[in-house]
């Protein structure tokens, strides 16, 4: 037995692969992501309120493509074809739903 340590993952013992694919559904459909989605975003965007986050407008503009860049192109979601292209376009949708919502949330916020 051997020790492996990837990222923050450390391992102590034996490390194998899987056979064949391991499938992993949260949601049965679109419609319920986004559900999850809209509940999720707003606690992310209290959490950010909280804690006195930068909620500036470079949120909005730069992180959403970046989220889209870094999970399509950087970790490869190219590869998964049509579906690799929605988990990137929904990341980044996730990241602009929070940071929006953030913002309206924020004391102080001029309406």
């Amino acid at each position: 037995m051997g020790e492996f340590v990837h990222e923050s993952v450390k391992v102590n013992g034996s490390v194998g692969h899987l056979e064949s694919n391991l499938l992993h559904f949260t949601c049965s459909s679109l419609s319920e992501h986004l559900r999850t989605m809209d509940g999720y975003t707003t606690l992310a965007a209290q959490e950010l309120v909280e804690r006195g986050k930068s909620l500036g407008m470079s949120r909005l503009l730069f992180d959403p493509p970046w989220t889209f860049f870094r999970t399509y192109i950087l970790q490869r979601g190219f590869l998964d074809g049509a579906e690799g292209l929605s988990i990137a376009y929904m990341a980044a949708l996730y990241n602009f739903v929070k940071y929006s919502k953030a913002r309206h949330m924020s004391p102080g916020r001029k309406v």
